[in-house]
């Protein structure tokens, strides 16, 4: 079984001028966790998720405890949610994507879901998005397949 028969073929994507505050927009409207960035000829450019946001608004350890009193204060972190709500796509997007081509085999697919810890994979043909395979995709269709159940 192929990525192509198992991907879905209509992707929400951001743009990579989309703020923050719009990239959550559009997570709630479309019940999503994470969309590709990607510019006007259909390049994937990156691939923005909730954790890419939320890193943005929670600093990591190091920083907290090198500054406590800064990150107690309401006022330095109200002034922080205005800086983050503004950033772009292309600001907080992660670069490093992971992704597969439409007539690689769904283990593949698999694999990599598993071996790079993400749960979607953007489908590439041609530098450009062809689609998205994720790991409730494999799970529906090709486990239920190898299994001979019916979707």
């Amino acid at each position: 079984m192929l990525v192509r028969e198992i991907m879905s073929k209509k992707v929400t994507c951001i743009s990579p001028e989309c703020t923050t505050s719009q990239i959550l927009k559009i997570f709630r409207k479309y019940k999503i966790s994470g969309a590709p960035v990607v510019g006007k000829s259909g390049k994937l450019l990156g691939i923005v998720s909730e954790k890419d946001v939320l890193f943005k608004l929670f600093l990591s350890e190091e920083e907290f405890y090198n500054n406590v009193d800064y990150y107690f204060s309401k006022t330095n972190r109200e002034e922080d949610l205005d800086v983050i709500r503004n950033l772009k796509a292309k600001n907080i997007m992660s670069r490093d994507v992971v992704s597969i081509g439409p007539d690689e085999h769904v283990l593949t697919a698999c694999s990599k879901l598993l071996m790079h810890h993400v749960r979607r994979l953007p489908v590439v043909e041609n530098k450009k998005l062809v689609g998205m395979v994720t790991t409730n995709d494999v799970f529906l269709n090709y486990l239920q397949y190898i299994l001979g159940e019916k979707g």
